[in-house]
């Protein structure tokens, strides 16, 4: 019967540590843009909505917004792989770039809605948000992968 030494010596647990850390600090490296992007879009939709005008399905304002959720679904992916901590986050950065971008669509649209006095949550914010990310994803996948 073969038995193997199975114990992690010192120098093996401080060169996994440090391999994690490295591991750490590129992932907040390559998912640093979307972050901020992530902030930039919490002030932009804490503005009054007194300076967007009328709200319905399409106006300007939605355009906006589906802009906006565009870029933050592409930083995301972009960020996701990139990045090599996380193996399943990194080959289906499209699915997680997306319910990142749904879930981050609707927390605005409550916060809005609950918290700030100045604006009010949309049905149609959420639904152009939801067409920003899916065009960003598409865009992601079907040119900026393409290309690759």
């Amino acid at each position: 019967m073969l038995t193997r030494n199975l114990q992690v010596t010192d120098s093996d647990a401080a060169s996994i540590r440090t391999k994690r850390r490295k591991g750490w600090k590129k992932f907040v490296f390559y998912n640093f843009p979307a972050l901020s992007w992530l902030i930039a879009i919490f002030f932009i939709t804490a503005l009054p909505s007194s300076n967007f005008g009328e709200s319905h399905l399409f106006s300007g304002d939605k355009v906006i917004h589906a802009l906006i959720f565009f870029i933050l679904v592409s930083l995301q992916m972009q960020g996701l792989i990139k990045q090599q901590l996380f193996p399943n986050l990194r080959y289906e950065a499209g699915f997680y770039a997306l319910l990142y971008g749904f879930f981050i669509s609707g927390v605005t649209e409550i916060i809005q809605g609950l918290f700030l006095q100045s604006r009010s949550a949309d049905p149609y914010d959420y639904i152009a948000n939801t067409f920003g990310c899916v065009a960003g994803w598409f865009f992601f996948n079907y040119i900026i992968l393409q290309k690759r």
